[in-house]
């Protein structure tokens, strides 16, 4: 790669015409390169959600949508959640680290179970477990009590 000397990138740019369209606080100091300037990140806790929820059509959310509801969950070893289904969502879980027992199966990290609308199950970490919930489309109240997991 052939490099020009100091100050030449600088020269090249003022000559194209091109020098005008940065600002100086664009521009590389000791070789007159243009830089590209990136926003500061937005950061948001997790803990600042209900129950690691962070995306969805309810507050607080980062991004209200009624296409998809998205969470971050953490469970400690036999902290279940009882059974229920979904009639009109289908739900992701992925299983980020730890074992969960869910349907009567052992599910244990970097495993996805899709549970389709009308099919029940529980949730009972066997271990401290973290997962990420996809649930689409997101749908008020659409959680239902089940009697029995579907196996």
């Amino acid at each position: 790669m052939h490099r020009l000397p100091i100050g030449s990138q600088r020269n090249l740019w003022r000559l194209s015409g091109c020098l005008d369209l940065f600002p100086a606080s664009h521009l590389n100091a000791a070789t007159g390169a243009a830089v590209k300037k990136t926003k500061m990140l937005k950061r948001y806790k997790l803990d600042d959600f209900t129950k690691g929820w962070f995306v969805g059509n309810f507050s607080p959310t980062l991004l209200a949508t009624d296409a998809v509801e998205v969470a971050v969950k953490h469970y400690r070893a036999g902290e279940a959640e009882s059974a229920h289904f979904h009639k009109v969502a289908t739900e992701l879980t992925l299983i980020v680290s730890g074992r969960v027992r869910m349907s009567g199966e052992e599910v244990g990290a970097g495993e996805i179970v899709k549970i389709e609308p009308g099919q029940a199950t529980d949730f009972m970490p066997l271990t401290d477990t973290t997962t990420v919930v996809v649930k689409l489309p997101c749908v008020s109240g659409d959680k239902y009590p089940s009697a029995t997991p579907s196996a």
